[in-house]
């Protein structure tokens, strides 16, 4: 079983507030105990617990604790990022591969080999492109997830509008959608 203290064991935690101190991470964020925590419920919560070696896209990292616990749990996860922030040397300090990237209408991911991941997740993202972001991040992604493979969404509370706004049915074929709540959405791209 994994834990908070397994998650942040060998992590400089001095060196991950130093890197914070003075951002939105630092100012609004919780501890990395929290997060520790945080990153564990999810993995459950998306299944990642269950032994099945999956190759794990993360966009909007952050701290890449989601990520760090993605590779304690056996998996190879990627971080995703924006650039000119602190989310490169986070990265470093939590061990984990990380690519950065402004993900934008115009340009939403890198070019990621096709269908190379088993897993994409995406949580607590702001959006300030509206819909169209999320159509033409939603095409990118699904040519990044292999067949039978899952995203799952976590809505910030800014955001969490388009998880209700039924934008996402039109734009997958049906049954595409396994889960949709409040602040999270599951899609799985068929075999």
């Amino acid at each position: 079983m994994i834990t908070p203290d397994k998650v942040l064991s060998g992590v400089d935690i001095q060196a991950v507030k130093g890197l914070v101190r003075g951002t939105w991470m630092g100012k609004y964020g919780v501890s990395l105990r929290h997060g520790a925590i945080e990153a564990i419920g999810w993995a459950r919560e998306f299944g990642l617990d269950d032994g099945e070696q999956r190759h794990i896209l993360d966009i909007g990292c952050g701290s890449g604790l989601f990520c760090r616990t993605c590779n304690l749990l056996g998996h190879t996860a990627v971080g995703l990022d924006q650039p000119g922030y602190m989310h490169a040397k986070l990265a470093e300090q939590m061990g984990i591969q990380y690519d950065e990237h402004l993900v934008t209408t115009a340009d939403p991911l890198p070019e990621y080999k096709r269908e190379s991941f088993n897993t994409v997740t995406m949580m607590h993202v702001s959006n300030h492109e509206g819909p169209n972001l999320y159509k033409s991040l939603s095409d990118a992604v699904w040519r990044a997830l292999a067949p039978g493979g899952q995203w799952w969404i976590v809505f910030h509370f800014v955001t969490q509008r388009w998880a209700q706004s039924g934008l996402w049915a039109a734009w997958f074929d049906p049954g595409t959608i396994s889960q949709q709540g409040s602040r999270v959405l599951l899609l799985e791209k068929p075999k």
